[in-house]
């Protein structure tokens, strides 16, 4: 269980086990790992180190958001209550998360305990392609995740509006953000979960 004062040691870019997931098969379940990419009290703000599966950003071929996204719903519903001990779940602090929509002239917000980065967020605590490249797990390529020849990385989601109703924005193979974005219903891109962990 992460404590605080062991934490209070960590830097930015430093591991951080919590929850269980598959990582090589649906079978096991391995710990997570989560990079620390920012510090705010008695909070840290992580993200999976990996791409830990492959999910469409929403199931349907229809206009969505995040608010809507089945995406959203997933990592909320399922993933949260299947990857983390009752004290765990405990920890992880419910955030007020924003959509970006300068397209439409309108922001959504929403109650989240897990999320996907925006493009300003993937930015801010990511800021080199380098850092933004993730590798998939067996797990995730399993479940049809790109992988690029070159980097070994993976394309996965951000929450922000591509260009267009269906199309989302994501982080590319070389870690490059497309804010011309994929379309939502597409099947080979990874999920990176973040959220805020409250320290005890």
């Amino acid at each position: 269980m992460l404590k605080k004062e062991e934490v209070a040691k960590m830097k930015r870019g430093d591991s951080i086990e919590f929850g269980n997931y598959p990582k090589c098969n649906s079978k096991i379940k391995e710990p997570i790992e989560w990079l620390l990419v920012k510090k705010d009290d008695n909070m840290v703000l992580v993200i999976s180190k990996f791409g830990i599966d492959c999910k469409p950003y929403h199931e349907k071929y229809e206009k969505t958001s995040w608010k809507k996204c089945t995406l959203r719903s997933w990592l909320n519903g399922e993933f949260h209550n299947n990857a983390f001990t009752q004290e765990e779940k405990e920890m992880i602090e419910t955030t007020k998360t924003e959509e970006e929509k300068s397209l439409l002239g309108f922001i959504t917000t929403t109650e989240d305990k897990l999320f996907v980065f925006s493009v300003k967020e993937a930015k801010e605590y990511l800021p080199t392609d380098k850092s933004k490249q993730s590798e998939p797990t067996m797990y995730a390529l399993k479940n049809n995740a790109y992988q690029n020849t070159a980097t070994k990385a993976c394309f996965w989601w951000l929450r922000s509006p591509g260009v267009g109703e269906r199309r989302e924005a994501l982080v590319d193979g070389e870690g490059i953000i497309d804010t011309r974005g994929d379309i939502a219903y597409s099947n080979n891109v990874a999920v990176r979960p973040a959220m805020w962990i409250k320290l005890k």
